[in-house]
């Protein structure tokens, strides 16, 4: 989405990919917008001159939200739920930037929008790990506490749930240097390098 930002989507049914994609697209040309740039006819990204402006988390939840909302009377209703997660970064009055701040917003299927949770979970299995979290998560968590805290998700959905992811899982991290990525081993709970 933009350096500080991501978005996850999930979306059921037939029409998963397709709605994932309606929504990505509608915040993707909000962020290009902002930046001073367009779309040309080919679907190419074109920037206008070197202006740098980035959405912020709760912008881009924002813009995810009114999108979802709107389809609800339509024929083309998303059927999708999104996390928007991101470091906002704002400028006080004399112009220096201000301290980053972590935001998480949880948009569901009907264009809600939970803003400033400490955690969230989507999919089949989010009923499990909203209770795991909800005693294991704590505030001011270490990165190294963090990765704990997602491994012991998926030891909680090996143990409770009949799925069962067997690919690695790519864990991200956003803090104020940007988003990187966090390749986990699902099978042996090892953070691979």
């Amino acid at each position: 989405m933009t350096p500080h930002v991501l978005m996850s989507i999930n979306s059921d049914g037939e029409r998963a990919v397709g709605d994932s994609e309606s929504l990505l697209g509608e915040v993707f040309r909000a962020c290009l917008v902002a930046k001073g740039g367009f779309l040309n006819d080919n679907n190419e990204q074109r920037c206008n001159g070197e202006k740098e402006n980035h959405l912020n988390s709760c912008a881009i939840a924002h813009i995810a939200r009114r999108r979802i909302w709107e389809s609800l009377r339509s024929r083309d209703r998303l059927l999708v739920k999104a996390i928007v997660g991101g470091m906002d970064v704002g400028d006080d009055e004399g112009g220096e930037e201000r301290e980053r701040v972590p935001k998480i917003h949880y948009l569901d299927d009907t264009g809600s929008k939970v803003s400033n949770v400490p955690f969230a979970c989507h999919g089949l299995g989010s009923n499990f790990l909203l209770g795991h979290l909800d005693v294991k998560w704590e505030e001011g968590m270490s990165e190294r506490e963090g990765v704990a805290l997602v491994k012991s998700c998926f030891e909680e959905l090996r143990e409770r749930f009949v799925l069962n992811n067997k690919n690695n899982v790519d864990l991200f991290c956003i803090d104020k240097d940007g988003v990187r990525r966090i390749a986990l081993d699902n099978n042996s709970n090892t953070v691979v390098k």
